[in-house]
């Protein structure tokens, strides 16, 4: 897993695996104030990641306000499973995972939480051939984590 902060400790950018090897210590204790969290690159989150990123969210919580942003589909599906998994953050887009009908290609495209609250759900079309891109996964399951987070 990497962290790294950046525009002077108001943006931590986090890659990698979630896992028991996570280390979120450093970044706790370094968040203040109103922090973007980048999680785009987050690849895979097991169960002993999901302890140590909850642990993080409540420690950088007593000192900072999280805003997440580019939120995998891996991160997406332990919101939606654990309903603690984000505390107080406050989630601002994540990806949603697509099919394009003309081509077949796999693709992820950024969705901000405000557009699917509003309803506003359809994916753009396919940079490679222009076909209609269709959300990959259960509309009712993946957009769940809604209702439980600010």
């Amino acid at each position: 897993m990497q962290l790294s902060f950046e525009d002077g400790g108001r943006r931590l950018v986090i890659g990698g695996d979630f896992t028991e090897e996570s280390d979120f210590g450093p970044a706790a204790a370094q968040a203040r104030g109103e922090v973007e969290v980048d999680l785009g690159a987050v690849r895979r989150i097991n169960s002993s990641g999901v302890r140590e990123w909850v642990g993080f969210v409540r420690a950088a919580g007593k000192a900072a306000r999280l805003t997440l942003h580019r939120c995998p589909v891996s991160f997406v599906s332990q919101m939606n499973m654990i309903s603690n998994f984000v505390g107080g953050a406050r989630v601002h887009s994540v990806l949603v995972p697509g099919l394009c009908s003309g081509c077949g290609a796999a693709r992820e495209e950024l969705a901000l939480v405000a557009d699917l609250r509003a309803g506003r759900r359809d994916l753009p079309p396919c940079g490679a051939c222009g076909g209609a891109v269709e959300l990959d996964a259960d509309e009712s399951e993946y957009f769940s984590f809604l209702s439980r987070v600010d």
